[in-house]
């Protein structure tokens, strides 16, 4: 099997070989074959996990099954809308993000203005 730049993997329990780069999360989840930054040998590919990236055999991997992938988009969606294949913000999320932070940011003005008035009484 071979995979290309950009194809979704998962590990082959059935091949898998553990090394010492499985403590921080090689071959956890879903996996993307990045560009490498040499030229490999026919049999590796470098992978990108979700805690980093290493080399991984090929005979060690799977492709990723797709309702993962689908699963994901879905939950990305239900917070965004598409407008013509772009995902955009609803702009009633939008409002109420900006009154939040608008909120925030007189929060932190008035403690700063508070600090100050404090420091010219002493």
């Amino acid at each position: 099997m071979t995979f290309r730049v950009g194809d979704r993997v998962i590990q082959n329990p059935a091949t898998w070989k553990p090394n010492s780069f499985d403590e921080w999360g090689r071959g956890e989840g879903v996996g993307v074959v990045v560009e490498p930054p040499f030229d490999l040998d026919g049999r590796a590919v470098d992978v990108r996990w979700p805690h980093g990236r290493c080399f991984e055999d090929i005979e060690g991997l799977l492709p990723a099954p797709t309702d993962e992938v689908r699963s994901r988009r879905r939950r990305n969606q239900s917070a965004q809308g598409t407008n013509g294949g772009r995902t955009t913000t609803s702009a009633a999320k939008v409002r109420v993000l900006f009154e939040k932070t608008r909120k925030r940011i007189r929060a932190i003005e008035k403690k700063a203005l508070a600090k100050v008035t404090r420091r010219r009484r002493k």
